[in-house]
């Protein structure tokens, strides 16, 4: 099918199925259509509309798309290997179970748009901007993610180990499930992001900034954490094993419940931490800041406090193999009868 031709179905609003389209389509207004197996190899994309289009099973390899204008389409199905938008503007489009290999979205600027079950096997995002958006279950490996300023959105699902993720922010980004292990984030910067139920594994995050941050039900095997700033984040749930805090800025964050082995909190900053319930084994805090931090329900085995400054802490109900008198004459507040008592009082009525 030739321009011409094109031109003559799209003015009659039919649907196009199963065509091969010639020619140069600057220019040409493709919006609002139905396209459905249509081959572009012979065609010149240029700055042709596929505004709130919607293409299925599509070939679109190799193309320059970075002109065209494609605000609302939606792309299922398409082979989009090698696909270049760089320095596109993308707004409402969605690619879904679409073929993104080799694709090329440096620098461009992402808004409200959706990817899902892609394969964006080697893809370039560098330098990228992008809000309100969300990518899940896609094939990210290999794909390069430098610079980029991604903000308001969600990304589940996604397995980042063999990638090059450098942002320079993250700003209340949705992360579920995802495995960052491997990676090296040191200096990165995230602010407001929840990673609940991810994955991290020998991950380098010396010096990063995870501010008031979400770490819920994670797993962290061998991180470093050392002087990272993560104050208000939470890690209640988490398991952490040989994991490095040390000098690390911690205030008014909580490990409730979390299951701790190993782990390095020397020298670091945790007034007003909560580790209620929480299950700590061959742990460090040498030389920590605890004040008022809260221990209650905890069982500690083999951990040290050397210097540790206690003031107003809470050890209420704890279990722990610690010296007679190590936690009593340092300022902490120990087990309280009545409250106990109380405690276990509001334990049977519920269990009633």
């Amino acid at each position: 099918m030739n321009v011409d031709e094109l031109r003559k179905v799209v003015s009659l609003g039919r649907p196009i199925y199963q065509e091969k389209i010639i020619g140069d389509l600057s220019g040409i207004d493709l919006s609002q259509s139905v396209l459905v197996e249509i081959n572009f190899d012979k065609a010149v994309i240029g700055s042709c509309s596929f505004e709130n289009s919607a293409l299925s099973r599509c070939d679109l390899n190799g193309h320059d798309l970075s002109n065209a204008k494609l605000k609302g389409a939606v792309f299922g199905d398409c082979s989009l290997r090698g696909v270049n938008l760089c320095e596109a503007e993308l707004d409402r489009t969605a690619f879904i179970n679409s073929d993104m290999t080799d694709s090329n979205l440096s620098k461009t600027k992402l808004s409200s748009i959706t990817v899902a079950g892609c394969e964006l096997e080697s893809s370039n995002w560098n330098s990228s901007s992008l809000q309100d958006s969300a990518i899940t279950e896609s094939n990210v490996g290999s794909a390069s993610f430098e610079k980029i300023n991604w903000q308001n959105f969600s990304m589940s699902e996604v397995d980042l180990r063999s990638c090059a993720w450098n942002p320079v922010i993250v700003a209340k980004g949705l992360m579920l499930k995802c495995d960052f292990s491997g990676l090296d984030l040191a200096h990165s910067r995230y602010v407001n992001c929840s990673f609940n139920e991810s994955t991290w594994q020998k991950t380098n995050c010396v010096d990063a900034s995870m501010v008031q941050c979400l770490f819920i039900s994670c797993v962290f095997r061998e991180v470093d954490f050392s002087r990272a700033e993560l104050t208000g984040s939470i890690f209640s749930g988490a398991s952490l094993s040989v994991v490095d805090f040390s000098k690390a800025l911690l205030q008014t964050s909580n490990f409730d419940s979390s299951n701790c082995q190993g782990v390095v909190f020397d020298y670091t900053d945790l007034s007003q931490t909560r580790f209620v319930g929480a299950k700590i084994r061959n742990t460090n805090f040498i030389g920590a800041r605890l004040i008022q931090s809260d221990f209650s329900n905890s069982l500690l085995t083999n951990i040290r406090l050397d210097d540790a400054s206690l003031r107003h802490s809470n050890w209420h109900n704890v279990s722990h193999d610690l010296a007679g008198d190590e936690l009593e004459n340092r300022g902490t507040m120990g087990t309280d009868p009545a409250r106990l008592d109380a405690e276990l009082s509001l334990k049977r009525s519920e269990a009633a």
